[in-house]
């Protein structure tokens, strides 16, 4: 544990009450409302296939301080004339024509996936089994550290795979996305401390999903669908 994290066990255990008592099928209903899912919809009509899952992987990568919200974020993008043949220089495009903020290190991001794409392309359909793949792939492209846009990157992957007919497991082990909106719901709830550093914060998380059965990435669904407005 940090020497900065303080995290409160008994609001843990009743977050996580509450998180299991929704059940499952509620997460998965919620998702399916979830806008930045309505987007890969529009998404995927411009390009099927293996090119649709690179789009969302290079979009996700570059999900950080952005212009606007989130979900006009992936609006935008879905909207975007997308090159199939070379999604990754689509992202770059878009990254360009969008005067993104950090646009330098966004366009550095996707060029390391680039770099990587026939293996990121062999792979895929392991990935489909088995997100925790994707996870460790991305780690090792950026660093093999925690990065928020690496879980992203698995949650939206997620999400075009229920947009292209597929129904797989989300993994307990990948780690929730601890974006600005998730540590105000965090702080909110009081289940850290105000000086708990960020492993603070993704420790309170794994063990609200440890204790309610529920994985990180649907327990972030929720947090961002139905608490944001609310705490």
């Amino acid at each position: 544990m940090s020497r900065d994290c303080t995290i409160d066990e008994e609001k843990i255990r009743i977050v996580s009450y509450f998180i299991r008592a929704l059940g499952p099928q509620y997460f998965y209903e919620l998702e399916l409302q979830d806008p930045q899912l309505i987007s890969l919809k529009n998404l995927r009509t411009k390009c099927m296939g293996k090119a649709f899952y690179e789009l969302v992987i290079g979009a996700s990568i570059i999900a950080y301080r952005l212009r606007r919200s989130g979900e006009d974020f992936w609006a935008a993008f879905s909207q975007f004339e997308h090159s199939c043949e070379d999604p990754y220089f689509s992202v770059e495009s878009y990254i360009i024509r969008e005067r993104e903020l950090a646009r330098n290190a966004k366009i550095r991001r996707i060029r390391m996936l680039r770099e990587k794409r026939a293996m990121l392309l062999k792979r895929i359909n392991g990935y489909f089994e088995d997100l925790s793949l994707l996870y460790r792939d991305l780690m090792g492209i950026f660093g093999n550290r925690y990065q928020k846009t690496v879980s992203f990157a698995c949650k939206m992957f997620h999400y075009a795979m229920i947009v292209d007919g597929r129904h797989g497991k989300v993994p307990m082990d990948i780690p929730i996305p601890l974006d600005s909106r998730v540590r105000r719901i965090t702080q909110k709830l009081g289940i850290v401390g105000e000086s708990s550093d960020r492993d603070c914060y993704l420790r309170a998380w794994k063990l609200v999903s440890d204790l309610s059965g529920i994985d990180q990435m649907h327990v972030d669904v929720f947090l961002w669908r139905k608490l944001y407005n609310v705490v």
